[in-house]
């Protein structure tokens, strides 16, 4: 990883002083020098296995998946970032860049210059770039991803609109990628307003303590039991987790403004799903943390919770 200036959450990778600004820049440093390749699955018995195969890393020769597709185009690290670069240093600044998962995952981060306001929370806006090999169709994925400055949780979950989460294909041609950069620019204003406009709705509806109850008994359950001990155990783990959510999270000083509303739930549970964890070990490991972002894996609770938010009537 490749990070500027400020060592990130993860404790790992490599300081820039200044944005990276280039190709080469946002390269160095962070391992993104390796290629990959495929090769067909076989069998002693079989020279073919349908159209599966194995995707690999040519420096170090490990695999890195096995997808069943009848036509592969990889895409190299050295190509992902064609679309972004007219962007950067007007309108983009570079946060980040690196793999995980043994390169499995590429990515780079970039932040959006111009900061904005939603409702009375300042929010900071990321188009996340993501190179995952186990779908190479010669295109990566762009994420807009914008974060609550306060407490520095991720609100993806509610823009309801395909800026949100797209698919680009990388090319070297600079007209095209030109094209590809106002498009991903224009995404970013469609992803500001779906926010908008989902938050808005939350913020109008109110919720009762009926409510409350009804949302803590669907994402936090309790095991109906009569003295089974691996029950009780299970139960007091989850009482913890419900006191740790009302306590800590809904009764977060920056979300008091919300209070009463069903945005304060939904801003409490990003913080809950984000930052609090059953075991440290979930909490540190730093692969199961890349995955989590919204857009890559799906959040369970909070995707539960934007469910049921409908049908509560205050």
């Amino acid at each position: 990883m490749l990070y500027v200036k400020d060592k990130p959450w993860a404790g790992v990778g490599r300081t820039h002083e200044r944005p990276a600004t280039n190709l080469s820049e946002i390269l160095e440093g962070a391992g993104l020098d390796y290629q990959t390749a495929y090769l067909p699955m076989k069998t002693d018995q079989h020279e073919t296995v349908n159209n599966w195969h194995a995707i690999f890393r040519q420096d170090t020769g490990d695999v890195l998946a096995a997808v069943n597709k009848p036509k592969i185009k990889m895409v190299q690290n050295q190509e992902m970032f064609g679309a972004v670069l007219p962007l950067i240093g007007n309108y983009l600044e570079t946060i980040a860049s690196g793999s995980f998962d043994n390169g499995l995952y590429s990515y780079g981060t970039f932040k959006i210059n111009e900061p904005y306001k939603l409702i009375e929370d300042e929010i900071d806006h990321y188009v996340l770039l993501v190179n995952d090999r186990r779908n190479p169709d010669g295109k990566v994925t762009v994420l807009n991803t914008p974060f609550r400055i306060a407490c520095s949780n991720m609100l993806s979950s509610i823009i309801n609109n395909a800026s949100a989460k797209f698919r680009i294909r990388c090319t070297d041609d600079d007209i095209a990628n030109e094209s590809i950069a106002r498009f991903i620019q224009e995404s970013v204003i469609g992803s500001k307003k779906g926010l908008e406009e989902s938050a808005q709705v939350l913020l109008d509806k109110k919720y009762t303590q009926a409510n409350l109850d009804k949302v803590m008994d669907e994402l936090f359950p309790y095991i109906q039991s009569s003295g089974d001990s691996s029950h009780e155990r299970a139960n007091a783990t989850m009482s913890h987790r419900r006191a740790t959510f009302l306590n800590l999270c809904m009764g977060a000083e920056d979300l008091q403004n919300y209070k009463g509303t069903q945005y304060q739930i939904y801003s409490a549970l990003t913080d809950f799903t984000q930052h609090y964890y059953m075991s440290g070990d979930k909490g540190i490991d730093l692969d199961a943390r890349m995955r989590s972002v919204p857009g890559i894996t799906t959040d369970g609770m909070v995707s539960k919770f934007m469910k049921i938010a409908p049908r509560l009537v205050a």
